[in-house]
C-alpha cells in the first residue's frame, strides 16, 4: 500500500509572536510562546510540571508542496529533504524541543517557539534526558556548515529621472534600461514597466534555479525558452497581480530524461526566490519537446 489516509485530532493551538512565515525564524530558541491545550485535554497534563523540556509536535498549516531536493541557508549545497530541516515536508509535521517555564491550567508557557501564530499542535511528551539524549552522534552535512550563520544578501537598484532623459533603473556593473509605466497607465510600449520587470523575474527566477539545479545532475537538454504572462486585477486595496502564469519549452534529445527534466523544473519552480516572496498564484506549465518529434 503506497498511501493511507488518516484523521488528525489536534489537541491545542500554539500562540507565538511570528505572524507570517517571513517572520519566524530556522530555530526559536529563544522565543517564549504558549501552547493553549484544549480543555477537554487538560487532565492529560498531570504530573507534567516536573519535566524541564518537552517534546511538541505541531502542524504546519502554511506550507506548501515540497521539493524533493532542497537549498538550505546554511551552505551552497543541494540536499535531499530527508536530509534537511526545511518545514516544507511530504507529510507538514512540525517538532521542537521546548523548554517548560510555566503552566497555568491549560496554558503551558515555553521557550523555543520557532511556529507560527496559530499553529495547530498534534501532540506533547516530556523530554527525558536518560532517553532521548544519545552520544556520539554526527551531523552529516551540517557538520562543517553549522557554523556558519544562515545567509542574507541584499540587491540594490537606482532608479534615476531627469528632465531631458528617459527614466532609467540601474545596478552596479549592469547596463542600464530604459523603464517607465506601462502603455495601459500611460507609458509607452517601448518602456520596460515595473508590471513587466516583476514577471519576468519570476521567469528569470525560475530558469536559473531550473539551471542551478540541472548543473548538479547528468540530465542534459538542448535549449530551454520560457514565456510568462502576468494577470492584475482590480482588488478592494487597488491593482495587483492576482495569477502569474510561466510556460517554459525545453527540447531534450533523449526520451527518457524527460521525467527526470520535468521534476527539476517542479523543484525549480518550489524554489524560486522570488516565487517564494510572493502572494500571487504562480502556474508552471512546462512543454518537453524531441527533435523533429514534436510535443
Amino acid at each position: 500500500m503506497d498511501t493511507m489516509h488518516v484523521e488528525l485530532n489536534f489537541i491545542g493551538t500554539i500562540h507565538s509572536p511570528f505572524t507570517t512565515k517571513e517572520q519566524a525564524p530556522p530555530q526559536g530558541k529563544d522565543t517564549i510562546g504558549t501552547i493553549e491545550l484544549f480543555k477537554k485535554f487538560q487532565d492529560g497534563l498531570k504530573d507534567i510540571e516536573g519535566f524541564s523540556h518537552l517534546h511538541l509536535f505541531y502542524w504546519l498549516h502554511q506550507t506548501h508542496e515540497p521539493a524533493m531536493i532542497v537549498q538550505t541557508p546554511w551552505d551552497d549545497t543541494p540536499h535531499g529533504l530527508f536530509a534537511v530541516r526545511s518545514p516544507h515536508r511530504v507529510n507538514p509535521i512540525g517538532y521542537a524541543v521546548v523548554e517548560l517555564l510555566k503552566i497555568e491550567q491549560n496554558i503551558l508557557t515555553v521557550k523555543g517557539i520557532d511556529a507560527l501564530d496559530g499553529t495547530p499542535v498534534t501532540d506533547i511528551k516530556p523530554y527525558i534526558s536518560d532517553i532521548d539524549a544519545r552520544r556520539g552522534t554526527r551531523s552529516g552535512w551540517l557538520g562543517s556548515a553549522r557554523r556558519l550563520e544562515p545567509k542574507a544578501y541584499s540587491f540594490s537598484v537606482t532608479s534615476q529621472w531627469h528632465l531631458t532623459q528617459p527614466s532609467l533603473l540601474k545596478g552596479e556593473n549592469k547596463e542600464p534600461i530604459i523603464v517607465g509605466c506601462p502603455i495601459e497607465f500611460g507609458g509607452t510600449t517601448s518602456n520596460w514597466s515595473p508590471e513587466h520587470l516583476f514577471v519576468g523575474s519570476i521567469n528569470v527566477c525560475i530558469m536559473t534555479t531550473f539551471f542551478w539545479l540541472l548543473s548538479r545532475t547528468d540530465v542534459q537538454i538542448e535549449a530551454y525558452e520560457s514565456t510568462s504572462v502576468g494577470r492584475a486585477s482590480l482588488t478592494r486595496t487597488g491593482f495587483r497581480f492576482t495569477h502569474v502564469t510561466v510556460e517554459p519549452r525545453i527540447q531534450i534529445n533523449d526520451e527518457t530524461q524527460r521525467a527526470s527534466v520535468l521534476t527539476l523544473l517542479h523543484d525549480a519552480a518550489k524554489q524560486c526566490m522570488v516565487t517564494n516572496s510572493l502572494i500571487c498564484q504562480v502556474s508552471v506549465h512546462p512543454v518537453i519537446v524531441l527533435p523533429a518529434s514534436g510535443t
